[in-house]
């Protein structure tokens, strides 16, 4: 049971590390590079913040799941939208 667990949470991990920050600076001008770090930055620090919101307002640690679909929603539609704008551009050449 523990490596079934641990198993899942590597995808997860890595879903959640790099897809809601991705989902916010998409459309900024950046380099590959730097698109890729500040990506993964906000995505920890937005990690951070919900779960010091979490701890602080006492409500249930189960809240976490939540906010761990959220992050995973977050990168489906991050890359539904990327694959749809790189189509277009396929299109129009």
């Amino acid at each position: 049971m523990t490596i079934l667990i641990g198993l899942l949470l590597v995808p997860v991990v890595l879903l959640c590390s790099f897809g809601p920050g991705f989902f916010f600076i998409r459309r900024l001008r950046l380099t590959v590079d730097e698109a890729l770090c500040l990506a993964i930055a906000l995505s920890l620090v937005l990690i951070y913040l919900a779960a010091t919101g979490i701890y602080l307002s006492g409500i249930n640690w189960h809240w976490c799941w939540a906010f761990t679909i959220l992050c995973v929603g977050m990168t489906a539609a991050t890359w539904f939208i990327v694959t749809v704008q790189v189509l277009l551009l396929l299109v129009q050449l």
